[in-house]
């Protein structure tokens, strides 16, 4: 694959948002690559207290580069109150999972000072369950920065999750401080473009939630979009699976390249 073009995601580093704790990241570019472009980002994100997103295998090293390759820097980023370092730095988001994001907004900040082939003007997120619940949140706490959102089976609110989940990070009893970040409470803050999606018979996170979500955005007149995937649990699955990923692309094709939309990929 090297001989194809293909090139290891490049690894970065910058001071969090504590102003003094490292924190990594990765960045995959184009295989046809060319500096003297400038280049739309997009945030892979999933800030769970429990996970990381930083590329630590071959598979999850070749894991973006399908998106990057249709134009796009992709950013995988583990910012405070991710796993894998210390208890410390993974308390930073107990009971405050709201802010998980700003590391990430910092992070693309900084790659695009130091490299001029980063567009942050152009910024879009995506996301699945946890990461659902992030990048609508982006586009809702940080509504000048993300332009472009793609929320899949999203948490959006965690007094609507399974109860272990949120309580184990976000604290009991359930009160004020889950209103405060829920993205159904923040839903009049939209301003860039989003796509909702969930497995309608998600059983793991429920769809509810994204309907709650969709009904608030119809109630502060907020134009979105949304995809309910019939048959389909917390995870997508062939078909159902590969239709989704073509509407993933797409939205970014057309909302933050500003290009024509394709539909049949080369899959194979």
């Amino acid at each position: 694959i090297e001989a194809e073009g293909w090139q290891m995601p490049e690894v970065f580093t910058l001071t969090g948002k504590d102003d003094k704790t490292p924190i990594y990241g990765a960045f995959w570019k184009p295989v046809n690559f060319d500096s003297s472009k400038k280049y739309p980002v997009i945030d892979a994100t999933y800030t769970g207290p429990h996970t990381q997103r930083f590329p630590r295998t071959f598979s999850q090293a070749l894991s973006n580069q399908a998106m990057a390759n249709l134009g796009f820097i992709v950013v995988a980023i583990d910012g405070l109150g991710t796993a894998g370092r210390s208890k410390a730095f993974r308390d930073v988001s107990y009971m405050n999972m709201g802010d998980n994001l700003r590391d990430h907004v910092n992070a693309i900040n900084y790659l695009g000072k130091k490299y001029a082939y980063v567009d942050a003007e152009r910024v879009g997120i995506f996301g699945h369950s946890a990461g659902g619940f992030d990048a609508a949140h982006a586009v809702l706490a940080f509504p000048d920065f993300y332009k472009v959102a793609v929320a899949s089976s999203g948490d959006h609110d965690f007094r609507m999750e399974k109860a272990w989940w949120p309580e184990m990070y976000m604290g009991y009893p359930v009160d004020e401080r889950y209103e405060e970040v829920s993205n159904i409470t923040m839903a009049p803050n939209l301003k860039g473009k989003l796509l909702l999606v969930h497995g309608g018979i998600d059983d793991n996170v429920n769809p509810s939630a994204t309907f709650k979500l969709a009904e608030a955005l119809i109630k502060a007149n907020k134009q979105f979009d949304m995809l309910i995937i019939p048959s389909q649990r917390h995870g997508y699955t062939g078909k159902y699976n590969t239709y989704f990923q073509k509407k993933r692309w797409n939205y970014f094709i057309e909302n933050l390249l500003d290009k024509q939309t394709l539909w049949d990929f080369n899959l194979d």
